[in-house]
């Protein structure tokens, strides 16, 4: 299980930069990953590009999962994409750029309210989601470099070691990373009419979100 668990968090990691690299490209700018501590001992020497290659999924496999979370995220901006920039922008408001640590408390306190009901590949997504049009308000658009990379220090961190609830062992528990490739599968499969998992996204996208920027509006 030990070795299952560095497994998914390696993945994680990497995953985490090809949606940044992504997402961040559509709204047309070019965003290359620095690595730094929150890879650890992966990071940097021989020692480490031995254990990336032996932790890394496949090519094929990545592009499945990439393609599967950019469809997702795709949908979820054009449902709640007007939340996630108000959000954003209160961040903003409230003066949390001027600290970093700041900042990703308060990331911290959204991200936790997020899952208080628990992990979905649905609130995965939406994370992923928020934490890129943060960084894109209060990164790319202040020509702030840094702050991008903290945006994905933030989810990575967040991803890799909440405990409530544990996502990496849900989503061990989920079938891994592919897992997400299943769950778009079954949402495009859903009869159209019915639309069922589209319902269950808003209330779990939509409503989280909802929640959350009443928190960070009158909390933080």
């Amino acid at each position: 299980m030990a070795d299952e668990r560095t497994r998914v968090v390696r993945q994680i990691h990497d995953i985490v930069d090809e949606f940044f690299i992504a997402q961040l490209a559509l709204r047309g700018h070019q965003w290359i990953p620095s690595r730094d501590e929150v890879d650890g001992p992966m990071n940097g020497a021989a020692n480490g590009a031995v254990a990336v290659n032996q932790y890394a999924l496949d090519e094929s496999t990545r592009k499945r999962i990439r393609d599967a979370m950019n469809s997702l995220a795709a949908e979820l901006m054009q449902l709640q994409g007007d939340r996630m920039v108000e959000m954003a922008e209160n961040m903003d408001a409230d003066q949390l750029t001027t600290a970093a640590q700041r900042a990703r408390a308060a990331f911290d306190a959204i991200a936790s309210e997020m899952f208080s009901e628990g992990a979905t590949w649905a609130h995965i997504l939406t994370i992923l989601a928020f934490a890129v049009e943060c960084a894109y308000r209060m990164g790319v658009a202040r020509g702030e470099q840094d702050f991008v990379d903290e945006c994905r220090l933030w989810v990575v961190r967040f991803l890799t070691t909440w405990q409530q609830p544990d996502i990496v062992a849900w989503i061990i528990e989920h079938g891994g990373l592919e897992g997400v490739v299943a769950f778009t599968q079954q949402r495009d499969n859903a009869a159209p009419a019915a639309d069922k998992w589209g319902s269950r996204f808003l209330m779990a996208a939509g409503g989280a979100l909802g929640v959350v920027l009443a928190f960070a509006v009158v909390r933080l």
